[in-house]
């Protein structure tokens, strides 16, 4: 039986729009070979509530999903083994959700099979992550927000180019770990007695070799990101050559002395230049 909003979808002319985001993946994802669906049959349809595979859902987050707009696709198993299997491109999209990746950051939910294409797990970021069973299983379901319609974040992004490595673009938690991890270790060097002289020959000595350790510990991490080996949190492999770009950079470095240098020392160093 037709739903009242199906029937009444019907009455306006059945236009659709596919919410930005899912038409890049989807067209991106088609062009290697992978079968991708959007706006759903009569069963998503006539479902009650109408929910993402409709121009009309009922289920919206994190508010009311516009009119005419369709927020969901299924990706159906790849047609040979050249391209990667649902495990490893549904691991892809959730490690790359879990990372903060700008460009998935429009994934309100997924349904994948983590194991295998029989069994389905829930995976949603309302606005937290959240786990939980599913019967919807032999394919990947991705969900969008309501509120990226046409939203132009991810427009380059490319799960199957960030497995094969690729893709070396950082996640912005991969950066947090890197700023972190410097911004902690400059912390850390700072002096073991704020209110002695900041000047003092044994106190500095003290303090840079803490953070020689800690830069140590920095330039190790950047010479695994060079070779291509992602940090522990992260899943691509990361552009050494646009880490050190900003690093070098004017304000990457006024940064790094700011970090470095507690207030009253730079001043210090600033009246002996003068």
């Amino acid at each position: 039986m037709t739903s009242p909003q199906h029937a009444k979808w019907i009455r306006l002319g059945m236009q659709w729009h596919l919410a930005r985001p899912l038409v890049a993946l989807r067209d991106r994802l088609r062009t290697y070979g992978y079968t991708v669906y959007d706006l759903g049959d009569t069963r998503h349809l006539d479902h009650i509530p109408p929910e993402d595979h409709t121009p009309y859902s009922e289920t919206g987050w994190p508010g009311t999903t516009p009119y005419g707009w369709v927020t969901a696709i299924d990706i159906m198993p790849p047609p040979n083994n050249s391209l990667p299997s649902l495990q490893a491109l549904g691991g892809q999209i959730f490690g790359d959700r879990e990372a903060d990746l700008d460009e998935v950051s429009w994934l309100k939910y997924m349904n994948w099979g983590p194991v295998n294409n029989s069994t389905a797990k829930h995976d949603q970021w309302q606005p937290n992550h959240v786990r939980s069973s599913s019967t919807d299983v032999g394919h990947i379901h991705l969900s969008s927000r309501s509120d990226v319609t046409q939203s132009t974040v991810g427009d380059s992004y490319d799960p199957v180019a960030r497995l094969r490595g690729e893709d070396s673009e950082m996640s912005s938690k991969e950066v947090n770990d890197i700023v972190n991890l410097l911004i902690g270790g400059f912390s850390t060097a700072g002096y073991a007695d704020q209110d002695s002289d900041p000047l003092n020959d044994a106190a500095a000595k003290m303090n840079l070799n803490i953070l020689s350790g800690k830069l140590d510990q920095v330039i190790k991490i950047l010479g695994q990101l060079g070779a291509g080996q992602p940090p522990a949190s992260s899943g691509a492999p990361v552009d050494i050559a646009t880490v050190v770009a900003a690093l070098k950079s004017d304000e990457g470095q006024a940064a790094i002395r700011a970090a470095t240098y507690p207030a009253s020392f730079q001043a210090a160093q600033d009246a002996e230049k003068s």
